[in-house]
């Protein structure tokens, strides 16, 4: 299965991300500070990043321009929040995401991961 990063400042959410994406099969790693993200793409790589939008220390569309621009992961970068779909949408596409996955039911993150992972390779 796939290698997946999954970035938030919610340590409830990376453990129940983590749980779920584990369980399908998929290896996970978590980071709960977006500042360390470089550091851990440059030492993995990576199919595909969750990365929360909404976070104290710098927003998800900031930590995604900055992969963007060092190439380390890029078009696989997909944002992960519970902010409006309009506010995702339109975040997503300014930062160079690959889309967004609002946040909600065990199934629908499978699925729309499933979705970004054919995409992303």
């Amino acid at each position: 299965m796939a290698n997946i990063l999954v970035v938030d400042d919610s340590p409830l959410v990376l453990n129940l991300v983590k749980l779920v994406l584990s369980e399908a099969g998929h290896q996970v790693v978590t980071a709960d500070n977006p500042l360390t993200v470089p550091g851990l793409v440059r030492r993995t790589k990576f199919d595909l990043a969750l990365v929360d939008l909404n976070m104290p220390a710098i927003q998800g569309d900031a930590v995604t321009v900055i992969l963007e621009q060092t190439e380390l992961l890029r078009r696989r970068v997909v944002l992960f929040s519970e902010a409006a779909e309009t506010e995702l949408k339109d975040k997503a596409r300014s930062c160079g995401a690959l889309g967004y996955i609002k946040k909600g039911t065990d199934e629908h993150l499978l699925k729309e991961v499933a979705h970004f992972l054919t995409i992303a390779r």
